[in-house]
């Protein structure tokens, strides 16, 4: 189920301009659905107010796994602080494949805590042992969804983990 917005109780949505956008949002409207906190909240504001939506790279085949729903933890060398709606890209395409909600950043994570946690990593147990990174952290994806068809967006010369995309 995706996340949509409703009007809260007693008002009614017709509002044109962006600042009126984002002040009636601030004040009126609520997230519904799987990510419907008060950070969503924000980050949906962020979106329209910044008018771009951030891309994450993810190579094959673990971007599958994620539209999938056979992973949910990104397993990355760094802490986060990115959360919110944010686009899915599959490293060296040139397309943007789907949408999620990174909602957590959860380490630095031991090699037996990724093994524990093969439902979620989508890394088999004998596997985990390859992973390089001193200190891993998984960021949590929720909500995955592709986008058919998917999306071309120009790759900008540089970006190897995050793209400012236009909005999807």
């Amino acid at each position: 189920m995706s996340a949509r917005l409703r009007p809260a109780p007693g008002m009614n949505g017709g509002v044109n301009r962006l600042g009126a956008i984002v002040r009636f949002v601030k004040r009126h409207w609520r997230v519904e659905g799987p990510s419907g906190n008060y950070f969503s909240q924000l980050m949906l504001i962020k979106w329209y107010k910044v008018g771009f939506m951030t891309g994450l790279i993810i190579r094959s085949p673990w971007i599958e796994k994620i539209l999938a729903g056979e992973k949910t933890w990104e397993i990355r060398s760094s802490n986060t602080n990115v959360r919110g709606p944010i686009a899915l890209i599959r490293g060296g395409s040139g397309l943007v494949v789907g949408t999620c909600d990174l909602v957590d950043c959860i380490g630095p994570l031991t090699l037996q805590e990724l093994q524990e946690n093969e439902d979620k990593t989508g890394i088999p147990t004998e596997q985990v042992r390859f992973i390089t990174y001193a200190r891993p952290h998984a960021w949590v994806l929720w909500n995955a969804r592709a986008l058919n068809p998917p999306r071309p967006y120009n790759h900008p010369p540089g970006a190897v983990i995050w793209v400012n995309l236009p909005k999807i």
